[in-house]
């Protein structure tokens, strides 16, 4: 979640990532808002120091970027892979969570 504010397609994806995930929703509240600082500090200093020439810079980390996405998307890939021989999780029911053993 922190990291996704420099990748050009998961900076929007992250959050549809999180959710998906099941993140609980203080923890991608804390990752977001620091990835926003860290994000805006960076890209702030960067352009302000660079000038004209931080276009060029941002468009090379793009592309970094969007290797990056891809190499953990196959990661996720081969993980469920890995996962789907064993037992899957059981949640219990909201009745069961509910329930006063009576």
């Amino acid at each position: 979640m922190f990291f996704g504010r420099w990748l050009p397609v998961l900076r929007f994806t992250a959050a549809l990532l999180a959710g998906v995930n099941e993140m609980p929703w203080r923890r991608f509240f804390v990752y977001n808002l620091a990835g926003a600082a860290g994000w805006v500090c960076t890209v702030g200093t960067a352009a302000y120091l660079l000038g004209s020439s931080a276009s060029n810079l941002f468009e090379v980390i793009g592309l970094a970027g969007l290797l990056a996405l891809v190499l953990s998307i196959g990661g996720h890939i081969a993980w469920r892979r890995s996962m789907r021989g064993r037992t899957p999780r059981v949640r219990p029911s909201p009745a069961e969570l509910n329930d006063s053993g009576e």
